[in-house]
Protein backbone atom coordinates (compact mmCIF):
# COMPACT_ATOMS: atom_id res chain seq x y z
CA UNK A 1 0.00 0.00 0.00
CA UNK A 2 1.19 3.51 -0.78
CA UNK A 3 1.70 5.79 2.23
CA UNK A 4 2.20 9.50 1.51
CA UNK A 5 4.08 11.73 3.98
CA UNK A 6 3.89 15.44 3.11
CA UNK A 7 5.87 18.25 4.67
CA UNK A 8 3.63 21.28 4.84
CA UNK A 9 5.02 24.43 3.23
CA UNK A 10 5.86 27.30 5.59
CA UNK A 11 7.13 30.84 5.21
CA UNK A 12 8.77 30.77 8.66
CA UNK A 13 12.45 31.54 8.16
CA UNK A 14 13.23 29.72 11.41
CA UNK A 15 12.10 26.29 10.11
CA UNK A 16 11.84 26.67 6.32
CA UNK A 17 15.42 25.56 5.66
CA UNK A 18 15.52 22.71 8.20
CA UNK A 19 15.41 19.22 6.71
CA UNK A 20 12.84 16.86 8.19
CA UNK A 21 14.53 13.51 8.78
CA UNK A 22 12.10 10.67 8.03
CA UNK A 23 12.14 7.27 9.76
CA UNK A 24 10.23 4.10 8.90
CA UNK A 25 10.15 1.34 11.52
CA UNK A 26 13.14 2.91 13.30
CA UNK A 27 15.37 3.27 10.21
CA UNK A 28 16.20 6.66 8.70
CA UNK A 29 15.03 6.52 5.09
CA UNK A 30 14.91 10.10 3.74
CA UNK A 31 15.16 13.83 4.33
CA UNK A 32 12.41 16.11 3.05
CA UNK A 33 12.47 19.87 2.71
CA UNK A 34 9.81 22.58 2.76
CA UNK A 35 6.81 21.50 0.64
CA UNK A 36 8.18 18.09 -0.42
CA UNK A 37 6.56 14.70 0.04
CA UNK A 38 7.65 11.08 0.04
CA UNK A 39 5.73 7.91 -0.77
CA UNK A 40 6.44 4.60 1.00
CA UNK A 41 5.24 1.23 -0.23
CA UNK A 42 4.38 -0.75 2.91
CA UNK A 43 2.62 -4.03 3.57
CA UNK A 44 -0.67 -3.76 5.48
CA UNK A 45 -0.26 -3.72 9.24
CA UNK A 46 1.17 -1.43 11.90
CA UNK A 47 4.36 0.48 11.15
CA UNK A 48 6.21 3.21 13.04
CA UNK A 49 6.60 6.45 11.10
CA UNK A 50 8.84 9.08 12.65
CA UNK A 51 10.32 12.50 11.91
CA UNK A 52 12.89 14.78 13.50
CA UNK A 53 15.27 17.62 12.68
CA UNK A 54 18.85 18.16 13.73
CA UNK A 55 17.37 20.10 16.70
CA UNK A 56 14.40 17.89 17.67
CA UNK A 57 14.10 14.37 19.08
CA UNK A 58 12.34 11.78 16.91
CA UNK A 59 8.54 12.07 17.01
CA UNK A 60 6.88 8.75 16.14
CA UNK A 61 3.36 7.53 15.55
CA UNK A 62 2.03 4.02 15.11
CA UNK A 63 0.68 4.07 11.58
CA UNK A 64 -1.79 1.37 10.56
CA UNK A 65 -1.54 0.72 6.83
CA UNK A 66 -4.84 -0.56 5.48
CA UNK A 67 -6.84 -0.89 2.30
CA UNK A 68 -10.01 0.02 4.24
CA UNK A 69 -11.46 3.13 2.51
CA UNK A 70 -12.49 4.59 5.89
CA UNK A 71 -8.81 5.27 6.65
CA UNK A 72 -6.27 7.44 4.88
CA UNK A 73 -2.70 6.33 4.28
CA UNK A 74 -1.48 9.94 4.53
CA UNK A 75 0.49 11.83 7.15
CA UNK A 76 1.56 15.46 7.53
CA UNK A 77 4.76 17.01 8.90
CA UNK A 78 4.59 20.57 10.19
CA UNK A 79 6.02 22.78 12.93
CA UNK A 80 4.18 24.13 15.97
CA UNK A 81 4.35 27.66 17.41
CA UNK A 82 7.52 26.71 19.33
CA UNK A 83 9.17 25.62 16.04
CA UNK A 84 9.11 21.95 17.07
CA UNK A 85 8.37 19.29 14.50
CA UNK A 86 4.90 17.68 14.52
CA UNK A 87 3.68 14.50 12.78
CA UNK A 88 0.03 13.56 12.40
CA UNK A 89 -2.16 11.29 10.32
CA UNK A 90 -4.54 13.19 8.03
CA UNK A 91 -7.76 12.47 6.18
CA UNK A 92 -7.75 12.07 2.40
Amino acid sequence: MAVCLRRERTDSVIVRFRDALVYRDGERVADITNGEHIVFWLVPGTHRIGVSTQFDPVVEIDFIVTSDPRYSNRASVSFNDDHRIVLRRVAS
